[in-house]
């Protein structure tokens, strides 16, 4: 028999009144599988509401099983997810993406794309997602188990890679008078988005085993686009806070590093008030995107 690897979630925020009395059928089922994570929440469209969210963190290197396996068993754990929502959003949430400008992409070419930059795995399957506000592709490998898990369990939901959620959220937000640089914190990783006068200017992700290293990746970016270092807003996301060695690193040498605010055109439940802001940018992001 399997051991069980879930316990208690790492997060959990809602509004149990609201969840009671809300029409699911009518809702959104949003979800952000990495690695190392799964987050899901309940997204009810017509007021912006998010009504509800859990999440948790597992490493499966230290478990028997693989991620399929637990996945598994925390969907087990959680048969709101088996609902007939009205939609369900799912994003693939890891490092190994690249994108491709539209008159460059060849879609006989996507693994080649993305094997350029990312060695290959047993077991990837190579996805897209069009985006049209930037002209581009995002190529991706997702873990090819696990991508037909989530398309038998639900076979309706539209997936995306999570950087394709992220994009559409800070483009939306971004001021054509600022330059600005978002760093989203992963496990291991950290993806650099450079938006300047409201164009994207970089996307890139980088492996980190110190909080030094984010340091080196900004400083280098600001320094290889010829930014002035004394104009550019920093924002932080992720599962991290002012503890965090990315921080500390961050703020002791870039003159301006905030905290990545949700998405304003949402509303959520008071309950999400007791996590910092810039925990679940990712799937308030991903109930944006069409």
């Amino acid at each position: 028999m399997t051991a069980s690897y879930i316990a208690e979630p790492a997060f959990l925020a809602e509004d149990p009144h609201k969840l009671a009395k809300t029409d699911l059928t009518k809702c959104t089922l949003l979800m952000n599988v990495g690695p190392a994570l799964l987050m899901f929440a309940v997204y009810e469209p017509q007021n912006k509401y998010l009504i509800t969210l859990k999440g948790y963190f597992f490493d499966i290197h230290d478990q028997e099983g693989s991620l399929l396996e637990t996945l598994e068993q925390c969907f087990d754990q959680n048969r709101i997810l088996y609902t007939a929502f009205q939609d369900i959003k799912i994003s693939f949430d890891n490092h190994e993406f690249t994108l491709i400008p539209d008159e460059l992409y060849d879609p006989s070419l996507k693994k080649e794309y993305l094997t350029f930059l990312h060695p290959e795995s047993a077991g990837q399957s190579f996805q897209t997602d069009r985006i049209e506000f930037l002209n581009a592709v995002n190529v991706y490998a997702v873990d090819k188990n696990t991508a037909g898990y989530l398309r038998k369990e639900f076979g309706s939901a539209k997936f995306y890679h999570a950087e394709t959620a992220f994009l559409s959220s800070v483009m939306q937000e971004a001021d054509n008078a600022a330059t600005r640089l978002y760093v989203r914190v992963q496990q291991g990783h950290i993806t650099i988005t450079v938006i300047v006068e409201g164009k994207l200017k970089l996307v890139q992700p980088y492996p980190i085993y110190h909080g030094m290293d984010v340091y080196y990746f900004v400083l280098n970016t600001v320094k290889s686009l010829h930014l002035n270092d004394r104009h550019v807003e920093v924002f932080l996301s992720g599962q991290i806070n002012e503890e965090s060695s990315v921080y500390k690193e961050l703020i002791y040498g870039i003159p301006s590093v905030s905290w990545l605010k949700r998405p304003k055109n949402i509303t959520y439940s008071r309950d999400f008030n007791k996590y910092p802001d810039q925990y679940f940018y990712i799937l308030a992001s991903l109930a944006q995107c069409e």
